[in-house]
């Protein structure tokens, strides 16, 4: 709203060459087209101007007149004169900003609002105050959903989602060149599960007619709009560890993430530590990758033979023989569920610390 106040004021001063500004009632100077005289009026109006009419004088040499935008605040127009010719371009300046605002699309001034709100960027009596101007209801519970982007301009992304997705969410912001913040608020018969299901068919007919590789993580659901910054932070822990673990194209949810978050915050030497006892210094990279490919296959299966050999199409005795033979090799037998349990965190603990040693070498 300001800045819309602001342009709007200097654009019409520039053409009647008047002194004419915005105020808000609590005497706060919005915008001046004047600028030599601004401490002058700043003056007079703390002095003398209590706005408790809907127009009035200001020290008997400005004229001003409330401006009926909307509910959220009071604002008054005033224009230097008090004589009939004054008021006549009063009146002419609100009928303008009024038919101007009624007009002027609020989607950005929104979405850079919904932004201060996740960086957790804004001051209480701004969230209020904007909140109301934008009829935005702070109380409702919300998530935030994080895209990054790798190889799309993401401008025209922005644009596609908010095509294909407008009725499934609230907000689709452009964040930065390479990210893209999704904003749900959360009514009464919202089901989770539904949601996110819908939620990735759509992402994913996208990025496949688009042809790109896209990394989507989101946040868990938090009890108020207000608070939808803790929501945004989930949503990049879930975007980083969707890198650590390669499941890239996926929504991956910050509130199932289980067993990955707990490694992601195992600080790096007790995850070095866990897999010199657990294999006995053996590498897991020192696996063939049909023997990886065997092994994800039987976790994938919970561990049932019979489905993994049919999912493999090999015999029932070759994936037998294959786990004996993994079982000497690493010195655990996958047959087990304890040992598979073991050998599960292993491969994802190897995996996290390929990814932070990646990260380390190229800082």
């Amino acid at each position: 709203m300001y800045k819309f106040l602001k342009n709007t004021i200097y654009d019409i001063y520039n053409i009647l060459k008047k002194d004419i500004g915005i105020i808000k009632n609590n005497k706060i100077i919005i915008a001046f087209g004047e600028t030599k005289n601004i401490n002058f009026i700043k003056e007079i109006i703390h002095k003398e101007t209590n706005f408790k009419l809907e127009e009035g004088e200001i020290a008997k040499e400005y004229s001003y007149k409330k401006l009926n935008l909307n509910d959220a605040e009071n604002y008054f127009a005033f224009i230097k004169g008090t004589n009939k010719e004054s008021l006549n371009y009063l009146n002419i300046i609100i009928n303008l900003i009024f038919k101007l605002f009624k007009t002027k699309d609020l989607t950005n001034e929104k979405e850079e609002f919904i932004k201060k709100m996740l960086k957790k960027n804004i001051f209480y009596d701004e969230l209020v105050s904007l909140s109301k101007e934008y009829e935005i209801n702070l109380d409702k519970k919300s998530l935030a959903i994080l895209i990054e982007n790798f190889e799309y301009n993401t401008s025209e992304l922005v644009s596609i989602l908010k095509k294909n997705l407008i009725q499934d969410v609230n907000f689709i912001i452009n964040l930065n060149y390479k990210n893209i913040v999704i904003v749900k608020l959360i009514d009464e018969n919202f089901n989770e599960d539904e949601f996110f299901k819908k939620l990735n068919e759509k992402i994913e007919n996208i990025r496949k007619n688009l042809k790109i590789k896209i990394n989507i993580g989101a946040g868990s659901v938090v009890e108020n709009l207000k608070n939808i910054h803790k929501s945004f932070e989930e949503s990049k822990i879930a975007l980083e560890i969707n890198k650590i673990f390669n499941e890239i194209n996926k929504i991956t949810n910050y509130n199932k993430l289980n067993i990955k978050i707990l490694i992601y915050n195992m600080p790096k030497g007790i995850c070095e530590k866990y897999l010199k006892e657990i294999l006995n210094n053996k590498k897991i990279k020192n696996l063939n990758k049909e023997t990886l490919f065997t092994i994800n296959k039987f976790f994938e299966n919970n561990l049932n033979i019979s489905e993994t050999s049919r999912k493999l199409f090999i015999h029932r005795n070759t994936l037998v023989y294959r786990l004996e033979k993994i079982k000497r090799i690493i010195g655990l037998d996958l047959k087990n569920f304890e040992d598979a349990t073991k050998f599960k965190l292993a491969l994802l603990i190897d995996e996290y610390l390929n990814f932070i040693t990646g990260k380390e070498v190229k800082n």
